[in-house]
């Protein structure tokens, strides 16, 4: 059997496998809602006269080119409007940044992580020559609207990978790390402001 027709087998195969699958399964495939930067909780944290008012640590994950920081926070703004969300701050050996994400995206958040792990089972061998990079829709080069924040995975030829979470400005990457990680430290945060 040549190589074409072996894709074509398996994309087929691919395909049935899919179609079959429960709509549990399907209905794991994240909403696109966009997340334009500043989220609401960035701008009310970073306003002068703004005050933190709680948080609470909930964990970090670490790797050997980056770290990051999740907190649950509640701030009040100048105004008295208090919000309530979570602060990711990332850093890797040369530079750092922070993520602010209000506690009505959480469930969003937690829907893109788990289709980046549901299609996991999908991918194919890297023919990259350095790594090929699986985001989300919302984060598409073509988009318009910086996103506040973005999370991907990678895969390497050399079948090494890791997670990638994305800001506007920084890009961090996780090697060996999974985005069921930063899905259980969420779901600290829901169950938190539950």
């Amino acid at each position: 059997m040549n190589r074409a027709t072996k894709t074509l087998l398996i994309v087929y195969l691919g395909s049935l496998t899919y179609l079959s699958s429960s709509v549990s399964a399907q209905s794991q495939l994240a909403e696109e809602i966009s997340v334009p930067e500043p989220t609401q909780l960035h701008t009310v944290a970073s306003a002068d006269g703004s005050e933190d008012i709680w948080s609470e640590f909930l964990g970090e994950i670490k790797s050997v080119d980056a770290n990051a920081a999740i907190t649950a926070i509640e701030v009040k703004g100048p105004d008295g409007e208090r919000i309530r969300g979570v602060k990711i701050t990332l850093e890797n050996s040369t530079v750092s940044d922070q993520i602010y994400i209000t506690d009505s995206l959480l469930s969003n958040l937690r829907d893109e992580l788990q289709e980046l792990e549901f299609t996991r089972q999908f991918d194919s061998e890297c023919q990259a020559k350095y790594r090929c990079v699986h985001g989300i829709a919302r984060c598409r080069p073509s988009q318009t609207e910086r996103q506040a924040y973005c999370p991907g995975r990678y895969s390497t030829p050399n079948s090494e990978g890791g997670f990638v979470l994305s800001t506007p400005r920084n890009s961090f990457s996780f090697p060996s790390v999974e985005a069921t990680q930063l899905d259980t430290l969420i779901s600290k945060a829901v169950q938190v402001f539950d």
